[in-house]
Formats: C-alpha cells, sequence, structure tokens
C-alpha cells in the first residue's frame, strides 16, 4: 500500500458557452508516495472526472513481467520532471498546460489553503450553503 496525497483546487467558475463551462470548476493533483517517502507518480484529474493525467517519477517503471502481446505501454504526455516542481494551468479552461522544475527565477506565490468544510460550502447573506447543492 502506498500513501497518497490528495490537493483538491476549487476554481469560482469556469468561463464559456461549452458544456464544461459552470460556476464552478476543479483539480485534484495527487501525489503518490513511495515506500521511502518520495513521490513515484503524480496525476491530475478534473473534480468532473474528466482530463485524467500522469507524470511518472524517473523512478517509476513498468513491470517486466506484464504480458506484451495485449497490454501497450500507458501513453503519458511527459515524465514528472525534478522537484520543486511548478504546475502550469490555463487561466481560464483550468488545464494543465506542463509541468516543470521552479529554477527560483520566476515569482511565486504560496498555494492558499483551507479546510476541506469550509471549501465544501459557499457564503451567503444567510450564512453558507453546500457547494455540491441539496442534499437529497
Amino acid at each position: 500500500m502506498l500513501l497518497q496525497l490528495n490537493y483538491i483546487i476549487w476554481f469560482k467558475a469556469r468561463p464559456g458557452d461549452d458544456i464544461y463551462a459552470g460556476q464552478f470548476d476543479g483539480l485534484i493533483w495527487r501525489v503518490t508516495l513511495g515506500p521511502d517517502g518520495a513521490p513515484v507518480l503524480y496525476d491530475s484529474i478534473h473534480t468532473c472526472g474528466c482530463y485524467l493525467n500522469f507524470f511518472p517519477t524517473a523512478s517509476l517503471h513498468l513491470r517486466p513481467d506484464l504480458p506484451r502481446f495485449c497490454s501497450e505501454p500507458p501513453l503519458v504526455p511527459q515524465q514528472a520532471p525534478a522537484e520543486p516542481l511548478v504546475v502550469r494551468l490555463d487561466h481560464g479552461r483550468h488545464f494543465i498546460e506542463r509541468v516543470y522544475t521552479d529554477t527560483g527565477h520566476r515569482a511565486s506565490r504560496p498555494l492558499a489553503t483551507a479546510a476541506y468544510d469550509q471549501l465544501r460550502s459557499l457564503p451567503t447573506a444567510t450564512g453558507y450553503r453546500s457547494l455540491f447543492g441539496r442534499p437529497a
């Protein structure tokens, strides 16, 4: 069993007039740690369940005992670069544009965090309401 760290990033909205536009949007960035505690795999998926991407580190390899006649190697957009990582997102659609090493030459902002109980609700004039609508 491997430990996974899940970072959920919520955006206020996804602008546009396509089927993915709406009042909120989100991205999950997951880090899978190996037995030594070092990252072996990064992956991302939008909170709608679309656009799954994998970014394996150099320490992750396909098992040699996998059958070759009925399987193909996974399609991976890029191997994960050396740490520390920068995940660059498109400002409107929130797609990952690229993942690269932070060389320290760019200005950065620390990640703002909050408790998930706070993030899964929206402020209203009378308090808070569920981000996901009314319970059934």
